[in-house]
């Protein structure tokens, strides 16, 4: 059992176990996809800290700014046959909860691709998430939410968002397309559920112009 532990440190290791025992499932693996896509790669991060500072007796500081919830049903999570190293995948994961922009995103990508290889849809959707999050925060998106091909962004402050691209949005989706500025929501009807990642991507882009 020791040495199950040694590779990634004690304490990540034993308060994964002890997330695990509770019911928390298998944190590193595809059970997992689920629990990142909807509270945000920093908070699922936050929490694993958490869990070990705990386990250590030790405090633990929040961030003060909100993370953006994205609730996109995908396969979003490192699968083991691109990364088996429990140890390899906890970096990949703490880094992607710091990206600050696509420039790191894609930065990291690459470094994906020398160190294992072709990147997996599912490990590709995740870096799609990791863009999304750093998107939404750009324009104060507390969530985003997709149910039956309609979405829905919720804001905290919408005079981040560009009227040329609630214009652009509007011409595009048509009456598909709704913003409702004093509920700080949008809403959009999808087409297609296929490239669900890249379709919300391009939404928040178009609402950054």
């Amino acid at each position: 059992a020791m040495r199950e532990f040694a590779q990634l440190g004690a304490g990540f290791k034993i308060a994964m176990k002890d997330l695990e025992i509770r019911g928390a499932g298998n944190l590193l693996g595809a059970q997992q996809h689920g629990h990142i896509a909807s509270v945000g790669f920093e908070l699922y991060c936050q929490l694993l800290e958490e869990a070990v500072n705990k386990l250590q007796n030790k405090s633990f500081e929040k961030d003060e700014e909100p993370n953006p919830v994205i609730d996109l049903p995908t396969e979003a999570f490192i699968n083991a046959e691109y990364i088996s190293n429990s140890g390899d995948k906890i970096e990949i994961y703490r880094r992607l909860a710091v990206v600050k922009d696509d420039l790191e995103v894609k930065d990291l990508r690459e470094e994906l691709i020398d160190r294992f290889g072709q990147i997996t849809e599912p490990v590709e959707n995740l870096l799609q998430v990791a863009q999304i999050r750093i998107a939404a925060k750009n324009l104060a998106v507390t969530s985003i939410k997709e149910k039956n091909l309609r979405v829905e962004i919720i804001f905290t402050d919408v005079k981040k968002i560009s009227a040329q691209g609630v214009i652009d949005l509007s011409k595009l989706f048509r009456r598909d397309f709704k913003f409702i500025e004093s509920a700080q929501r949008i809403f959009l009807t999808l087409r297609t559920k296929l490239n669900l990642l890249s379709q919300v991507l391009k939404v928040l882009r178009t609402l950054q112009k």
